[in-house]
């Protein structure tokens, strides 16, 4: 109804684009879906000189803080993110989502616990894990790093895979 009203429906003919429908649905569902990491191609680093950390917390919805957090398990010899971030910053200092920042290489250095808002932002799953597969709207079949807590989603569940997009659990 609200992508209707706002094309200002007529009788005229016109050409209604799925850019549109898609951010109307987009604003409903982000309320209600729960992020988690997951990652594609992954690629294994270490990270040295870190703090021992066994797992941090991240919220469950970065604006609903109510509704809880999730714990995202830590080892620090067995971090892998994608692989096309990898290329993309290799040997600059990016932040570990709700980890920490390195100076990003195989053997990654631990820079700092802050969050630095000039260091780019990247995903990341550790050990243990588990797979996973998402269906992509043009039929691909891709599978998938993701944390452990990912297993507690429903089927059914709408959720978000922190810079992939929206998926619904159909098993679990």
């Amino acid at each position: 109804n609200e992508f209707l009203i706002s094309t200002g429906v007529t009788k005229a003919e016109g050409i209604l684009e799925w850019d549109a429908i898609e951010a109307v649905n987009r604003k409903h569902i982000d309320k209600v879906a729960n992020r988690f990491f997951a990652v594609f191609n992954p690629l294994k680093i270490k990270i040295a000189g870190s703090p021992k950390i066994k797992f941090v917390k991240a919220p469950l919805h970065p604006d609903f803080s109510k509704r809880g957090s999730r714990k995202i398990p830590v080892r620090l010899n067995s971090i892998y993110v994608e692989k096309d971030d990898y290329r993309s910053f290799e040997n600059k200092d990016v932040v570990l989502m709700y980890l920490q920042t390195v100076k990003l290489s195989s053997n990654s250095k631990f820079v700092t616990t802050e969050v630095r808002q000039q260091d780019q932002k990247i995903h990341w799953v550790s050990e243990p894990n588990t797979k996973v597969q998402i269906f992509f709207p043009d039929g691909k079949i891709r599978t998938a790093l993701a944390e452990p807590s990912i297993k507690k989603a429903k089927v059914g569940q709408i959720i978000q895979l922190v810079r992939v997009g929206f998926c619904r659990v159909d098993k679990t």
